[in-house]
């Protein structure tokens, strides 16, 4: 489709760049911004206790499976441990360079292997899809500030590659790529069975019984290798299922089933428009034109495989994007760490939907076109990169470090022993006031949970159910709580903490309304009567 244009790049320079670019672009996205997600915190505290002998538990003596990932709670305790248990920020850079940054490396590497099996990519395309990677936001970004992302990414890369390249003789590497999909995220499952699906619906002429034992094989070698965790996690915390896949569906627990099937079908149109946006875009601050390229390129990835192309590969990456967008849609909300596993294969199906389409419509000279608007496609995903590195060095200095890591430490110095704290952000005020907490909707708090469940409670009717010894709100919330009679009769307004000044200062901040969601804070206390 390129007209041979592959061979004015030396391919092996090209690896070469590639390679050094994995290692600099997340290196450089830490070093300017000094991320660190919300969420780490939570599942670092699991790991610091269990480094420290406390047992895999947010607080001690308390069993709650309360976070989602084995893999990217277990190896930051590892490095928690070789960083000589001083702090959470040596574990995190060792976290980072040993592991993380890798993982990044190989991800790049099996993309490019996957690309190659099908005769119809070029070089062209590889290099497209490899500069598209490096650049895809969220899976930058989330690949480094503490997440288990970029072992998700290379786990599926190598699942859909071993996949692709002979299942028949890769069995084995199948059912490796597989458990370490299942020890990264336990909904792993739903990303194989796509993988798979999506083989068979292209290959269907080539299934037989050597194939067929082939899949067995691979799946009952990564049973074999996840189960350990499986039994290990039941007997350990009573069940298998994270508290966190049950604190969320819990969220949903109201809806009929036609009201459930309403809200997914209405939902899907922005799962497929978040793939290639900017992180949280549904906030305020961004430009239009962002959410409408977002727009068109997830749809270009999600329609692909629908077209009559000879691509399978192409074809396969498509139809696994439209079924992810489907499961994402049916989520209560698909958070933005969810997307990169998505946006892989969206990059995949773009670099070979482009020349395709171009040479469809017969234009001439075709080729240029089609390099020209892949160039355009790739300088837009650098600009919401390097906007959204600008945004969240912002966000953690002003929100982060300044705001609600300083919350933490306050209650740390306010709350007296066996008092428990309410809130929804647990992370950095969970972690830094190492406080006892009821967290909403109950990720480390099964209580909170059930009685969500059992009593169909919001955030602010929570507290009167739990009683908690203090409640931590943002200005919204709070507007929910004073509808509460039990809340206004028993808490007092003590503290509160307002970042507004500081933002305001800032001249221009793409994603605003994104950093202004955790802006203020205020502190409510129980009255002693």
């Amino acid at each position: 489709m390129f007209d041979g244009n592959e061979n004015v790049i030396p391919f092996r320079y090209f690896s070469v760049c590639l390679f050094l670019a994995a290692i600099a672009v997340p290196l450089a996205y830490i070093l300017y911004t000094g991320h660190i997600w919300e969420d780490f915190f939570i599942t670092f505290k699991f790991s610091r206790n269990l480094a420290e002998g406390r047992g895999l538990v947010y607080e001690d003596g308390v069993r709650v499976h309360g976070f989602t990932s084995p893999l990217g709670t277990l190896i930051p305790s590892l490095c928690y441990l070789i960083s000589g248990k001083s702090s959470y920020v040596p574990a995190i850079w060792v976290y980072r360079l040993l592991f993380c940054i890798p993982a990044f490396i190989l991800s790049a590497v099996y993309l490019m292997k996957a690309m190659s099996i099908s005769y119809a990519c070029t070089r062209i395309h590889i290099f497209f899809a490899a500069i598209l990677f490096l650049v895809e936001t969220k899976s930058v970004i989330y690949s480094v500030n503490g997440m288990e992302t970029a072992f998700m990414i290379l786990f599926i890369l190598m699942a859909f590659y071993y996949m692709n390249k002979d299942m028949r003789g890769k069995w084995l590497l199948s059912g490796i790529s597989w458990a370490g999909i299942m020890w990264t995220r336990p909904d792993g499952f739903l990303f194989i069975a796509a993988i798979v699906l999506a083989w068979i619906i292209f290959n269907r002429k080539s299934i037989d019984r050597i194939f067929c034992l082939a899949v067995l094989k691979a799946a009952a070698v990564c049973t074999i290798l996840y189960l350990p965790w499986f039994i290990s996690a039941w007997i350990y915390y009573g069940s298998p299922v994270p508290n966190t896949i049950s604190a969320k569906s819990v969220l949903m627990a109201d809806y009929s089933t036609w009201q459930y099937i309403s809200y997914s079908i209405m939902k899907l149109p922005y799962s497929v428009i978040w793939v290639f946006a900017p992180v949280y875009v549904q906030f305020f601050g961004w430009p239009s034109q962002v959410i409408y390229l977002g727009a068109f390129l997830g749809l270009v990835s999600f329609l692909f495989w629908i077209l009559p192309s000879g691509d399978k590969i192409s074809r396969s990456a498509s139809l696994i994007f439209f079924l992810l967008c489907l499961y994402l849609s049916i989520m209560f909300f698909p958070y933005p760490w969810y997307y990169p596993p998505v946006a892989i294969f969206g990059i995949i199906a773009l670099v070979r939907a482009v020349p395709y389409v171009i040479g469809l419509l017969a234009i001439k000279s075709h080729a240029t076109v089609s390099i020209s608007i892949l160039g355009a496609i790739a300088l837009f995903c650098l600009y919401i990169f390097i906007a959204t590195s600008y945004e969240m060095r912002i966000q953690q200095r002003v929100i982060e470090n300044n705001h609600r890591a300083k919350i933490g430490e306050w209650f740390k110095g306010n709350m007296k022993p066996g008092e428990r704290l309410y809130l929804e952000c647990t992370g950095y005020v969970g972690y830094f006031s190492d406080a006892m907490v009821y967290d909403f909707p109950g990720l480390v708090s099964p209580q909170v949970t059930k009685a969500v469940r059992e009593k169909h409670l919001g955030f602010a009717t929570v507290v009167p159910e739990l009683k908690p010894d203090w409640v931590l709100a943002r200005p919204f919330e709070c507007l929910a709580l004073e509808q509460i009679q039990y809340f206004n009769d028993n808490y007092q307004l003590v503290k509160k903490f307002e970042v507004y000044d500081e933002l305001e200062k800032i001249d221009y901040i793409p994603g605003e309304g994104y950093l202004l969601y955790d802006a203020a804070f205020y502190v409510f206390r129980k009255v002693k009567k």
